[in-house]
């Protein structure tokens, strides 16, 4: 791998050691941990977070990290990931994506962004959707969550309203093994081997 390729499937990890305002939450607590995830095209990264949860970043995707005390929160910015939800029923596990909440204990599920769509797809158990403002993790609607349970998609347009399916999530995450839902042989890209593996702890 050249240096240049390595540099954008880097791990850049932050290790919170002070008590800089900078990295208070709102609510002023200060997290375990920031981390930040991102890929490039064609490479796909499975990490496994502090807290036991495996994940699984496609190419062309990035993702925050923050480990806090009341809950574990996570932003994906661009691109899917892949949960294995480390059970936690004191820390929810949280996922924001664009106008999106999805609020986890312990299960399966994938999150895909899109320019002007949200994805969600539960492969085991249930995670519950809900519509927050852009950029915040505040609930924007007083209509209750949606729950999406396991064999079932929810897309949400960012102009439209929210659906639940069923669908085949088996052949909608064979992405994660290198092949694609529309393609039985190979990855989409030359480059795209096996996943690298990292795995980060708290210290």
């Amino acid at each position: 791998m050249t240096p240049r390729r390595a540099m954008t499937a880097a791990l850049i990890l932050v290790l919170v050691l002070g008590t800089g305002g900078f990295l208070l939450e709102r609510n002023g607590s200060l997290p375990w941990q920031v981390a930040r995830y991102q890929t490039g095209v064609g490479e796909r990264w499975l990490a496994k977070l502090s807290d036991g949860t495996t994940m699984t970043l496609d190419g062309s995707g990035e993702l925050e990290v923050r480990m806090l005390r009341s809950e574990r929160r996570l932003r994906l910015l661009k691109g899917r990931a892949f949960f294995e939800v480390a059970k936690d029923p004191t820390r929810p596990f949280v996922v924001l994506a664009g106008d999106r909440r999805i609020t986890s204990v312990g299960t399966v599920f994938e999150a895909s962004l899109a320019p002007d769509t949200v994805r969600v797809l539960t492969v085991e158990g249930q995670v519950a959707v809900a519509r927050v403002a852009p950029e915040s993790d505040k609930s924007e609607s007083s209509e209750p969550p949606l729950q999406v349970l396991g064999g079932e998609q929810l897309l949400a347009p960012r102009s439209g309203t929210a659906s639940v399916s069923r669908v085949d999530v088996q052949r909608l995450t064979e992405w994660q093994s290198g092949r694609r839902p529309d393609s039985a042989t190979s990855p989409s890209h030359p480059d795209a081997g096996a996943p690298r593996e990292h795995t980060q702890t708290r210290t």
